[in-house]
């Protein structure tokens, strides 16, 4: 085999790129919809929920999880109540040789009020996306959150 060749990959290397790609998929998977909702509970009433979804076909994988708060007290020191939901949906597309993409996008809107807050609404909109290949991941997160730009590449 030519190592300068990327055509020609033995069964070994072949494997180990799926094994990657296998636990890449768990991670992430794990990640959205293994959350824990008592670590962004309502300790002073109100709800919080959170929902997901997760498939995969072998060469993509798409993830969705949304949480939604519903009179969302989160403190007993603090005057603040949130009402909304946030909706993160992501994609993977895997290509040989370890390369791939990653979109990703989050999506939501949160009314705060309470007398210890300025009441308002906070819109949120963040696009992500990621190259990742052998020579390093790159890529860009654009967007805003409560009417804050937010523009990076990597």
């Amino acid at each position: 085999m030519d190592d300068d060749s990327p055509d020609e990959l033995d069964s070994s290397t072949s494997t180990s790129v799926l094994a990657q790609k296998e636990k890449l998929i768990g991670q992430i998977k794990e990640k959205l919809l293994a959350i824990d909702p008592s670590i962004d509970n309502c300790k002073d009433g109100g709800t919080v929920e959170l929902s997901g979804s997760y498939e995969s076909n072998g060469t993509s994988s798409n993830y969705t999880a949304k949480q939604m708060y519903s009179a969302c007290k989160p403190s007993t020191t603090v005057d603040l109540i949130i009402d909304g939901s946030i909706k993160l949906t992501a994609s993977i597309v895997y290509y040989p040789y370890a390369s791939g993409t990653l979109n990703a996008k989050i999506l939501g809107s949160l009314d705060v009020s309470g007398s210890d807050v300025t009441p308002g609404t906070c819109g949120i909109l963040v696009n992500q996306k990621i190259t990742f290949s052998s020579s390093g991941p790159s890529g860009s997160v654009y967007g805003s959150i409560c009417g804050k730009e937010i523009k990076e590449t990597f």
